[in-house]
């Protein structure tokens, strides 16, 4: 039986027998799992030619063999698929696709012929820090997700580093940490260390992602992919990327949750209000890039702008802050920015979230406060540690009995506790993260590794719930897998 790296890059069957363990671990296999090892559910290979016959009676009998592809594009597929299960192994929707359903030969198949149509999204509500809409792609489109990323992110990396490197958000080795430090040092810069006087203008697109013109979007990302990129595959390339942006994840997902929850969405910050040419679903990396791509347009305009008069400006997703000598400075800036906004991305300024601030009274931007000493954890970024740490402790309070939900669901914590706790590092937050987690979280130290001054923690494997659970649940799975491998 060949691994499916080998089929992709080579296009035969080449490698050994696979074994129980990586098999389940780190393999993807060609084989269909039934109740029983059927005539009717049987996979033959050529391990001449790489085809595959499925004798399945629904089928017709059918061969097909391995995608024709070149080498280079074969990689390309398997580093997007590496990417995709990347800190994702145990996943539900992982270990079902690596195991038992396993058509990435057929999704790659489905995109060459140009045939590809995304699946069926989960649709969810988050309460923290306040009520979005979140769409959670299949395995599948996420693999899809991670290909097109893979191509355009350094492109687009390439085009934020010319404009002056001033969006924080999406980025590698960015983020609200950096954001801060950013505008703390453009603060600095244009007071001449607060003995000048200065101002910080805070400003605020109204529902970013939700009225992002797809349109625009699409005839701005499609001309420079066709510039920059020198890929083999751009017409693919340029295929997907139309196909994700016009994609309208609303018309065909699973709502979950509670319907208080979706009655309380207003109605401005949902996708399924929204108009046909608008919005991009929060929740797909894809996304996320071509938004921070189409903001790009407005960051190249403001800085031209702030150049010319001394002043600086920085942005995280949709809010954006420029630091000036002059009140009416800030003013004329923020009257381009809204002109700009609306003539050439059809987008509008928040009217009711604009804030003009002398920069020695303290400046809030993304989760902190930047005053003349020191940065200050806002009360904000507190309460949010918090009500997370709160619910961990609801999720341990009956770990014993919780189930595979719930066990994702403590990852999830998990990965949310330590990005709050990289955000306060830098900020003297040592004896707040230890106050919070004291009062608010009594089990934690049972559960939980710490590393450094509370740096970042670790759950202990031997209370990880979706480790043990997976190990029970997947048991019977794996055994049969590896007895079948070995009769090949």
């Amino acid at each position: 039986m060949a691994d499916i790296s080998s089929l992709l890059l080579n296009g035969c069957a080449t490698s050994g027998k696979p074994v129980g363990n990586p098999l389940v671990k780190n393999k993807v296999v060609r084989i269909m799992l039934s109740s029983e090892y059927s005539e009717n559910n049987a996979w033959n290979l050529n391990p001449l030619s790489g085809q595959f016959n499925n004798n399945n009676k629904y089928n017709s009998n059918q061969v097909r063999a391995a995608v024709a592809l070149s080498d280079e594009r074969k990689r390309g597929w398997m580093e997007a698929y590496n990417q995709c299960i990347s800190n994702k192994m145990t996943s539900e929707q992982c270990v079902l696709y690596r195991i038992c359903d396993t058509d990435l030969l057929l999704l790659m198949e489905e995109c060459e012929a140009r045939i590809y149509v995304p699946s069926t999204n989960t649709c969810f509500i988050v309460t923290f820090p306040k009520l979005r809409e979140i769409f959670a792609a299949a395995f599948r489109d996420r693999i899809v997700q991670h290909w097109i990323c893979i191509r355009i992110e350094p492109l687009f990396e390439a085009r934020f580093i010319a404009q002056g490197d001033v969006s924080w958000n999406c980025r590698k080795n960015r983020g609200t940490q950096k954001a801060v430090m950013a505008l703390r040092k453009d603060i600095l810069e244009v007071s001449e260390n607060y003995t000048k006087e200065a101002l910080v203008g805070r400003f605020d697109v109204q529902s970013f992602f939700m009225s992002i013109d797809i349109r625009i979007l699409e005839k701005y990302a499609v001309a420079f992919v066709r510039k920059y990129y020198k890929g083999e595959d751009l017409e693919l390339l340029v295929y997907l990327l139309v196909v994700t942006i016009r994609h309208r994840p609303q018309n065909n997902c699973i709502k979950r949750g509670d319907e208080e929850l979706w009655d309380r969405l207003p109605k401005h910050k949902s996708l399924f209000y929204a108009e046909w040419f608008r919005g991009m679903p929060i929740g797909n990396i894809t996304s996320q890039l071509l938004a921070n791509f189409y903001m790009s347009f407005f960051d190249e305009y403001m800085v031209t702008l702030c150049k010319a008069i001394g002043a600086r400006y920085e942005r995280f997703v949709d809010d954006f802050s420029v630091v000036c000598r002059r009140k009416q400075d800030v003013l004329m800036l923020r009257d381009k920015a809204d002109a700009f906004l609306q003539e050439k991305l059809n987008l509008k300024m928040h009217h009711d979230k604009q804030y003009i601030q002398d920069v020695t009274k303290g400046v809030y931007f993304v989760g902190a406060v930047i005053k003349m000493n020191r940065v200050y954890i806002s009360n904000r970024t507190v309460g949010g540690l918090i009500n997370t740490l709160r619910k961990l402790q609801k999720l341990l309070a009956h770990i014993d009995t919780c189930s595979v939900d719930d066990a994702y669901e403590l990852e999830h914590y998990l990965a949310s506790i330590n990005s709050y706790f990289g955000f306060i590092a830098d900020k003297n937050g040592y004896a707040i993260k230890r106050r919070v987690i004291k009062d608010d979280s009594p089990l934690f130290f049972t559960y939980f590794y710490v590393k450094g001054r509370f740096d970042s923690v670790k759950l202990k494997r031997e209370f990880s719930v979706k480790y043990q659970l997976l190990k029970r649940d997947n048991y019977e799975l794996c055994k049969r897998v590896a007895g079948y491998c070995d009769k090949l």
